[in-house]
């Protein structure tokens, strides 16, 4: 392959990320699509803070860029769940495009919509596709986790642990996490609309596929995070009262079959200052083993991760392919297209 053509669909914070990464390894974009009125009829370059245009007009109509534009790829940073992404992931596949995603939970969708996933698994294969779902998960709380296994001779609980801040997403993901809320409204919401899924249960089920694990019952809760200080919601344009709510812990355990037991806590909430993301894994076994990610970039990482990808969204077989069946992810030195083989074969 000479080139990689590709369409940045969702021009939010990450898409613009996803647009200069791309491009910067070579990418040739040929098509932009953004649902926001005031993105559509700029150029992609402009919007995406090049300081030059790609003569790429941003378009809101998806339809007409997919039919409009032969594209190899299309990079989609949109929503966090599997089906309010599928008309999105519909349109890129029924046009011959391969599709990897932000999308949170099409990391591993097999148990929490296996219907929509067996759906798109089966629309890829028709049109000789694949669908990754792709992003900070990949290295940090997945196949690390499973290179990180290998150094131990037995294993009884796999822990893990992130947090990240709400103000590096804008205010679709702060006005998710409902911020501001008593200890009671937290709690009286909870019982009435149920626990949000939390996305760490993909996390831990690509690692126990990645290990060959049979997953037994899966539980999850959630606890709200407060501040004992006043804290300003730069995503809200909003000051939180000291004792309200400022995100999240969302807390997962699985067990599996073969006896070993996944645990793992996300904790989603505005930062106070000094605070940086991080990402800590412990196995308990022979012998127990630790693993720490200090100051990691998330927001930016989950474009890296996801541009160094293309090429093995490329190559694979067609279908719905999670991040445990494709190759170890690695850094790409030259131009992406060099890492292109005929479909299946990875260099």
């Amino acid at each position: 392959m000479n080139e990689i053509k590709a369409i940045i669909y969702g021009l939010g914070q990450m898409g613009r990320i996803l647009a200069r990464l791309s491009v910067e390894k070579g990418v040739i974009p040929v098509g932009a699509i953004d649902m926001n009125p005031a993105a559509a009829g700029k150029d992609l370059g402009e919007l995406a803070g090049f300081g030059y245009p790609l003569n790429v007009k941003v378009s809101d109509n998806a339809d007409e860029v997919l039919f409009q534009n032969e594209a190899d790829i299309a990079l989609i940073a949109v929503f966090a769940e599997l089906d309010r992404s599928f008309p999105l992931f519909e349109r890129c596949i029924e046009n011959g495009v391969n599709v990897i995603t932000t999308c949170d939970e099409s990391l591993f969708p097999w148990t929490t919509s296996p219907e929509t996933t067996a759906r798109l698994d089966k629309l890829a294969k028709q049109h000789g596709v694949t669908i990754v779902g792709a992003g900070f998960q990949d290295t940090f709380l997945a196949n690390q986790v499973i290179l990180f296994s290998g150094a131990s001779h037995t294993i009884e609980i796999i822990n893990g642990y992130q947090s990240y801040n709400i103000d590096d997403y804008g205010p679709v993901v702060a006005e998710w996490h409902n911020l501001g809320e008593t200890l009671d409204e937290f709690r009286k919401r909870e019982q009435e609309e149920g626990t949000d899924l939390s996305y760490f249960i993909m996390s831990l089920e690509t690692i126990a596929a990645g290990l060959g694990l049979t997953i037994k019952n899966i539980s999850q809760r959630t606890e709200p995070v407060t501040s004992e200080t006043e804290l300003y919601c730069k995503s809200l344009d909003k000051k939180i009262p000291a004792g309200r709510t400022i995100g999240r812990t969302q807390i997962t355990d699985i067990d599996t079959w073969q006896g070993i037991k996944l645990h793992g806590e996300e904790v989603s909430k505005v930062y106070m200052e000094g605070e940086t993301d991080e990402v800590i894994w412990s196995i308990k076994g022979e012998p127990d083993t630790f693993l720490r990610n200090d100051r990691v970039a998330t927001r930016f990482q989950t474009c890296t991760q996801m541009v160094n990808r293309i090429p093995d969204v490329i190559n694979s077989e067609p279908g719905y392919v999670t991040v445990n069946e494709l190759p170890m992810l690695r850094y790409r030195a030259y131009p992406l297209h060099f890492y292109v083989n005929e479909r299946g074969r990875n260099p």
